[in-house]
């Protein structure tokens, strides 16, 4: 995430957000979900990343082909200093259906609120301007 170097991040031009991370062994499908409440009810998520199954590859995560994210037209009731929620999902692509007990990358027990079978990363905040 580009324009801070606070954690969590703050102070984040929400008209132009690219996201990057890296990628996990054995993952291969990617997704990037952003909301403004914790349980992610009203989230948004990036177009599906492809990565190489080693790892360590970096993704730009896009939303409509586009890295340069407007969150403001994404969340039109986004008000300065409201946190944004996002999380990484990632999945291989030829499991199926995944993994029997649903883990996020931190080993607690999670549900898979979309139905598709993603291991999720632990929930990030940042605030923007």
């Amino acid at each position: 995430m580009n324009g801070s170097t606070t954690y969590p991040p703050q102070g984040i031009n929400l008209s132009s957000v690219v996201f990057t991370s890296v990628s996990v062994p054995g993952g291969d499908t990617n997704t990037l979900e952003l909301s403004t409440n914790a349980a992610f009810t009203n989230k948004i998520s990036s177009d599906v990343i492809s990565s190489v199954g080693s790892g360590g590859q970096t993704i730009t995560y896009t939303f409509g082909g586009v890295a340069n994210v407007n969150l403001r037209a994404k969340f039109p009731t986004l008000s300065p200093g409201q946190p944004v929620y996002y999380r990484l999902a990632v999945k291989n692509s030829v499991d199926s259906p995944g993994p029997v007990i649903p883990i996020n990358l931190i080993g607690n027990p999670t549900t898979f609120s979309n139905g598709s079978s993603y291991i999720y990363s632990i929930t990030g905040t940042f605030t923007g301007s």
